[in-house]
């Protein structure tokens, strides 16, 4: 159990700008990248897709808030450093072993990172800047 009250607020906030993040990233900064791994028999993701997308979103939210409350008091440059190194040592080290062994691009593999590592670093800053004191 967190030794920290946690900001419920700031965990919904840090949700909803993650999941809005993932929309700016794949369909905004990245649209042509996005389809063409969809040529590549991705198939399209329905409305079930992006209900478990947002309540994944809140998980992530809520274990950084978990996380952030043992220790040092959190702040927005620690929550980032949090999100950052957590997003590297347990999302990108995996997800590239997968890549490799699955036989799928780099690139790919490139362009979820990108996405991973900046949204895990603003729900980090998020959760740690708006944590209760």
């Amino acid at each position: 159990m967190p030794s920290k009250s946690i900001n419920h607020l700031a965990v919904w906030i840090a949700a909803i700008v993650f999941f809005v993040w993932g929309y700016v990233w794949y369909n905004l900064l990245f649209k042509s990248a996005t389809e063409a791994m969809m040529m590549q028999g991705a198939p399209a993701p329905g409305p079930t897709t992006y209900i478990i997308g947002f309540l994944m979103a809140l998980v992530l939210g809520y274990g950084t808030a978990i996380a952030l409350s043992k220790g040092e008091e959190p702040s927005v440059a620690h929550g980032i450093s949090f999100g950052l190194f957590m997003g590297v040592i347990f999302y990108a080290s995996t997800t590239l072993t997968q890549t490799l062994f699955g036989g799928r691009p780099i690139s790919g593999w490139l362009l979820e990172i990108g996405w991973a590592l900046i949204g895990f670093a603003l729900v980090g800053a998020i959760v740690g800047g708006m944590s209760r004191r």
